[in-house]
Formats: C-alpha cells, structure tokens, sequence
C-alpha cells in the first residue's frame, strides 16, 4: 500500500479497524541501560558500573575492549560476534586493528583524546552510509524475514566513551525493535508497520553527543517480507514472534499494522503509544484474524523496491543496486536485497515482471510459469498465482500497468478459483490512478459468467454517467471512461489516488476480473493500482428448509452420458454445491443416438446395477440419484421413447398434476407439478421441438407454445414457474442476434415466445435479472434457448437468477470423436431463488 493514503483515508481505516478482528492482547517496553523496571520477563543482563573496565591509558594510548548489550538488535537477531577481528573499528575517524586479549577479551587501542567516538563495521558496511559513517546512515524500510539479522550486522553500531562504560565500547545499532507475537492460524507473507507521525526509515545522521539516529529522509513504514522463500511464516495459537527494526524515538500517535497471509487475506491492528530507545524492544502481542467477508487482497506491501510517482518529485525511493532501472532489469536478483541506494521518483524498482512478448502468448499461464524476472522474486512479492501481470512494474508499494511504456498492460488478479467454493456476489475494490496524459479509458472485463453490475468513484455512482458495460455470451466488457477521473498533467506533480467499486454478481471458481485500456495501439495508457481487494456481498448460501425456495433447471444432454461410467459423482457435486431445493432435468433418460446409431446404449447407467436413468415408468434409478443429492422425492414427465422426458426431484413433497403426451403438446411429452414448501408451487416442464435453422420447425415451436398456454392461463396468477429447452430464440435477445447476425437463422425466429409473451402474463427470469444483457445456455455461447417462466407473484418473490458456469460446467467436447457430445452437457443449468418470507 502506498503511504499517501494512509493520511487520506483516516476515518475510513478507523472504521475498518472495528471491522478486522484484530485483538491486541498486551503491549510492553524493556528498560534502558542501568535501568531495571523490576520485571524484566527475559532475565537480561542489566550493564552497571561494577561491570565495566575503567579507562586505561598508557603512553598516550587508551585501551577499549569491544562489546555488545546482551538485548543488542543484533543479539536478539542471533547475530552475536564471536569473533571481533572480522570487523572493522574506527575511533575519531581512524581505523585501528582489533586484538585480543585471552583474559579480556578484544580490544582496540587509540591516540589518547577527550572524546571518543567509534563505529563497527563489517565488509559490507560501506553500502549502508554515506561519505562517512554518521551521515546518510541506511535503515532500510524493507527487511527480509530469513535474511534480515544479515542486514542488521551490516549497519554501522557506534559506541561512545562516557564515565559510566569505562574502558569499554558498547556497540549499538542506532535502531530499536518492534516484537510482535502474532497468533491464529495463517502463513504470512508481511508485515507493514506505520507511523503517522513521520518517518521511521531511509536515510539518517547519528548524532555523537546524544547518541541518537534521525531519519533526515525516507519513509513512514518499515515493512517485514515474511514469504520466506515460498515457505511464508506459519502462524499458530501458540504464536510466533517477529522481529522488526524501526528507528528509535517516541511514537506518540502510536503505530498501525497490516498483515498479509499467503491465501491473500489481511488484517488491520493499531499499537497505542509508546517510547523505545537504542537497541531496545516494544513488545506487542495480536491475534490475526481477517474480516470473514473478505476473499482477496493484494496492498503490493513487498512491493518495496522504487520510486514513487503517484506522489510526485521530492518523494523518496530506493531500489537495491545504484542504477538506471529499464524494462530488463535485475532479471537475477532474488527479491530480498535490501533498497539501499536512493532513486528518482519515477524511477520503477524492477524490469518488466512478465516478458515482453504480447498478452496472447502470456494467456493460459500463471505468472510464475511466464517470468522476465526471476522465479525468486515472484516468491518474495506473492504474485506467483496472479494470472497475467503484463508490462507491470513495481513501484513502492504499488504497481504499474503499462506506465512505464507507450503501448498497454494488463493486471489480471488470481483471486476467484483458489478462495470461491460455489458461486456468489463479490465487491471489487481497487486504488486508481492514470500516468501523466493518459489518453485512454480503463477496461475491465470478466469471463465465465461474473456479470459487473455497478461502478462507483470517490463514493460517487458513476454507473450512468463515466461508466458503460455490457455482458455477451459469458463475459462482462465495461469501460470506466477516461472523463471519470483528472487525468494528472506532469508526471512530476503529486497525483490523486481514486477509489473505485466494481459490484459483481455469479461470481465463480473460474471467473476472473482484468484491468487493461480499451486500445492496444502506441500512446500513453498507463496506470497505477494498489489496495485491490475482493469482498462478498451476498455469498447465496443456502441450507435445508430455509424461506428461499431455489429451482435449478438443466438439461443433462442423453441422462448425463458424460458422467455415467464415473457413477455420476461429479454430476452429485455439482447438485450438492448449489443446494436446490427443486431440480427440473431435460433429457433425463439415459440414452445415446446418433442419427440412429445406438451402439452407446450398452455404456449408460449407475455402477451400483440399479439400471440406466428412465423417465416416470421407472423412476428407480433417479430414486438412487436424486438420493445422494438430498432429495426424497422424484416424479416426471409423460414417458415415451423419445429420449425428451423431464425428471423433477425435490426436498419437498411433490404431486403429478398431469403428465402430457405428445400429442397433447403437439411435440415432445411434458409434466405440470406441485411443489408444497410451505405454499403451494405449480412447474410446468418442457422441451420444444429442436431445430433452430429450419423455418418448419419454428412453426411447431409456435403450435406447441399455444397448445401450453392452456395449462399455463389457469395457474399464471399464481405461483407458478415453466422451465425447459424450448428450443428456440427470444425476443428479448433481438438486438444481440441482429449485431452478431446468427448464421442460417430463420426469418421469424421469435414467433413461438412472442406469442407466448402477448398472451400470457409470464415473466422471463433471466430478461428480467439482467434487461438488456445477454446470457447464454449453450456451449457455442451464440444463443440463448433455455428458458425459466415465472407468474407475477413469482417475479416479486424472485431474488437471484443466473445461468450457471462454473469449473465443471465448462461444456466442452467429449471424448467421442466427430459426435457432439459435451461434457457435461451441451447446455447450461438455470439457477433461480425465490422468497418465501
């Protein structure tokens, strides 16, 4: 998360925080040197004057021996010298060789003085200060879980004489440390701590005379990358303590924690007030535990690396190697080196995450199988499961989108197949902000049925005005307009971050949401992204005998042939996931012709022997099936040997109206129903002759249609539902037919449901759900032929309709080679809930 928002967005974290869960159990400070609080828990050492050498000086040279406090940073890191002669000790600014004395231990002597100032330094000191070693003093404000006591040893430790330590140097860091125990149950993947007072790290001067470090420039927030190499930090009940640097000083408006998990989750905690001074420890105990509501959430906290240019010239920005970052760069580092070196604003912390080599050839891969960067680095930034991050760059804390180039990117989030078990409603939010003279609008686009219903910006609806959208087939394409926001005009100015929410419903294991620009062509069509975050808001749960009655219609193609030889386990997942209440299938007898071919006749049925799937003559075997799926009771359609009967099982009781022949529909047979759940419910099931390229067929479709409308006027005023496989094409859908020019369509391929519109008061649920969109049930995705009617009454209780899509529901060719043949079938379930409260 980039800090600019951190200042912006007050009262709106002071709500989250009361939304996270996120429990502090205690908070503690250890003493200062000499000092003793009387509970100090670890049993340290406390330094007095009994236990220092005095000062000797002999023949103008004055002898130092060389320590550490037992709580040193470094110690507490497990980083402790053993031996003192790999280091480096200046004293007034002069090296003077370290050497040992077996009874003492090591020691430095140096040119008599009246003060004494030294510094330790390592082999690689030198790339964490400036000219000398008390100005631009490096504290990074990213540190590596497994690595970081490596970078602790590293920072210059300095040490004074006064009369209290004698003889002695006590070398310290400069820095303190917060502790946090985190508990729960999680692998994190970092922790980001926060001052809103000012800055915590960067770049700093020791000050001799009062041995303190200041942050001259540099950043509010430290953050702990806790991916471990791909293994992330377990978190347990027990909890597990993390150690991160901050520099020392007094924390008036406290600090504020973010916690990111490797599963995407996040949490929020505030620690009160405190003071910690060099080489000191503020202790903090919490709980992690994120908001239930919250599915997905990526802040780009490891995003470390960079300047910032959403904040403007004057920012600051450190990258790891002291260099000019291209599209190329840093290709071999791992992700973990420390942001050392001070960089332009504008500059990006790495090279281009994925190659360069078009959006086409990226599609089907997850980022960590398609890397211009190192497989290391996608470990330590969390971003392996993304699906597409194409011309992105990290910035710090945020990413760029196309921004750095002059043709477009695409950021394309994992989060719907790992977090979502069944369909649902989902609120995307996302921190928004166009490069310098971006002169394109941003376009969001979702595939296997999320449908995106709203936008707002700033709190503001812009659905009518900077939004448009439009769902196709399967898919949503919208565009946010490039007028919704101030396009900034200098890339030196400091930018607004505006927030954006997408509502999004049928939400599913395979849907996805990307973010690109609505032309491909070379100009300026960048942008940057941070806080991208995926909650629920209707999760469509539905558990036995609740007030919502939900009706899934389908057509299972020749009784579910697809998962016949696998006993139909997969098809009784499926039925389990959405929990109807009420199941209308087509084609449900199990049976496969083809054109008169029925060699696969002898393949069909359930591996228990119970027999194929037939229609109401013999309803044994869909007694069997619809058991493993909670439903007790099952009836059907008139039966006949024509493969088109409907079965309709259902956790309530269920009465046979009628069952209609052939000759009664002037078709194929058909089945009216009543359904007690409290009130009583009519179905009427059908399937339409097929054929949608011959006019012939049309009329029949008509003819039937009006031979129905006299079993559908005596129930339509009340609740009544008609469902099946009409076999013919809507009104409704005119517009998209006409712009997409459906081949070999008939002159007059509405006829059978206008008439059925005209002259009934029935309701299509979907037309209704989504007036003006255009959903389709069939694997070509070029039509919309399977149909649920509801009465008035029914349209007022109605809650949700959807077409189903979901990993199993992919519809694609089986395995019989040149038949059409799809598995699981060749069409997609309707799922609707109606209210009964």
């Amino acid at each position: 998360m980039n800090t600019v928002r951190f200042f912006l967005h007050t009262l709106k974290r002071a709500l989250f925080l009361a939304l996270t869960f996120f429990t502090f159990i205690s908070c503690e400070s250890e003493p200062a040197p000499g000092q003793d609080d009387g509970d100090n828990d670890d049993g340290e050492e406390v330094v007095t004057p009994e236990d220092v050498y005095p000062l000797v000086v002999t023949d103008g040279k004055a002898r130092f021996y060389l320590a550490e406090l037992p709580n040193s940073v470094r110690n507490l890191y497990g980083k402790t010298i053993t031996n003192w002669a790999d280091y480096t000790v200046k004293v007034n600014g002069v090296t003077y060789p370290v050497k040992y004395d077996s009874q003492k231990g090591y020691y430095v002597d140096v040119m008599e003085s009246s003060t004494y100032n030294a510094v330790l330094l390592s082999a690689k000191s030198s790339d964490y200060h400036g000219q000398n070693e008390y100005t631009d003093v490096v504290h990074p404000h990213s540190y590596a879980y497994h690595n970081a006591k490596d970078v602790i040893n590293h920072l210059p430790h300095f040490a004074s004489y006064s009369e209290n330590t004698g003889g002695m140097f006590f070398f310290s860091s400069a820095l303190s440390l917060l502790e946090v125990t985190v508990k729960g149950s999680a692998s994190l993947s970092s922790i980001k701590v926060e001052n809103p007072a000012g800055n915590i790290a960067g770049y700093g001067t020791f000050d001799t005379s009062s041995n303190t470090y200041t942050v001259s420039e540099g950043l509010p927030y430290v953050v702990l990358n806790c991916t471990n190499k791909g293994g992330f930090v377990p978190v347990t009940q027990d909890g597990v303590k993390l150690l991160i640097p901050i520099a020392a000083g007094s924390y008036a408006s406290g600090l504020d924690l973010t916690i990111c998990d490797s599963d995407h989750k996040m949490a929020t905690a505030h620690i009160p007030a405190f003071t910690v001074s060099n080489d000191k420890v503020h202790k903090c105990t919490v709980t992690y535990q994120p908001a239930s509501d919250l599915l997905f959430y990526e802040g780009f906290d490891n995003f470390v690396w960079g300047g910032d240019v959403v904040g403007g010239s004057g920012t600051f920005g450190a990258i790891p190697k002291d260099e000019t970052v291209t599209t190329s760069s840093f290709r071999s580092l791992t992700g973990y080196e420390a942001p050392l070196y001070k960089t332009s604003y504008d500059m990006p912390g790495a090279g281009y995450i994925q190659p360069d080599e078009g959006m086409a050839n990226l599609r089907g891969f997850k980022v960590k199988d398609k890397m211009n960067l190192s497989a290391s680095y996608a470990r330590s930034r969390n971003i392996e499961s993304f699906d597409m991050l194409y011309h992105c760059q990290e910035f710090q804390g945020y990413i760029s989108v196309g921004a750095t180039g002059t043709t477009n990117g695409m950021f394309q989030a994992p989060f719907a197949k790992d977090i979502i078990k069944s369909y649902c409603d989902v609120k995307v939010s996302f921190d928004y902000c166009p490069m310098a003279g971006f002169e394109d609008d941003l376009m969001l686009q979702t595939v296997n049925g999320a449908n995106i219903l709203s936008c707002t910006i700033d709190g503001k609806d812009a659905t009518a005005t900077q939004f448009t959208r439009s769902f196709e087939k399967t898919s949503t394409t919208a565009y946010l307009l490039n007028a919704a926001v101030p396009v900034p005009t200098s890339a030196a100015s400091k930018k607004t971050w505006h927030h954006v929410e997408l509502v999004i419903n049928n939400m599913n294991e395979i849907s996805s949401l990307s973010l690109t620009t609505r032309r491909s062509e070379t100009g300026k069509r960048g942008f940057y992204l941070d806080n991208f975050e995926v909650r629920t808001v209707d999760a469509h749960t539905k558990t036995t005998f609740t007030k919502t009655l939900r009706v899934m219609f389908w057509n299972i193609q020749y009784g579910m042939w697809a998962d016949q030889k696998n006993n139909y386990d997969n098809f009784v997942a499926c039925v389990n996931k959405y929990r109807p209440d009420v199941c209308v299938w087509c084609e449900a007898e199990s049976y496969y012709d083809n054109n008169g071919n029925t060699t696969y006749r002898g393949e069909k049925g359930p591996s228990t022997g119970v027999g194929s799937l037939k229609g109401y003559g013999n309803l044994t075997g869909w007694k069997w099936l619809a058991g493993r799926y909670g439903h007790e009771n099952v009836s059907g359609s008139d039966n006949t040997s024509t493969n088109f009967p409907q079965i309709i099982t259902s956790r309530y009781p269920i009465t046979r109206v009628m069952g209609l022949t052939a000759s009664q529909t002037g078709g194929h047979p058909a089945g009216l129903y009543k359904i007690n759940c409290g009130e009583d419910v009519y179905l009427l099931s059908m399937h339409l002759t097929p054929g949608l390229t011959d006019a012939a067929n049309d009329t029949k479709r008509l003819n039937e249609i009006k031979k129905f409308c006299q079993y559908i006027i005596p129930y339509q005023d009340g609740n009544f539902l008609m469902m099946g496989d009409f076999n013919t094409v809507s009104p409704h859908d005119k517009w998209y037919y006409d712009g997409h020019k459906y081949p070999n369509m008939t002159s007059d391929p509405y006829q059978a449901l206008t008439y059925l519109h005209e002259n009934t008061t029935l309701k299509d649920v979907i037309h209704e759900s989504y007036p003006g969109d255009f959903l389709s049930s069939v694997r070509e995705d070029t039509q919309r032929i399977d149909y649920m009617y509801a009465s008035p009454k029914m349209i007022q209780r109605l809650k949700t309709a959807d077409i189903m899509i979901d990993e199993w529901i992919k519809l694609e060719i089986g395995p019989l080679e040149g038949q059409y043949l799809c598995v699981p079938s060749d069409h997609r379930p309707i799922i609707a809930d109606y209210s009964f409260e």
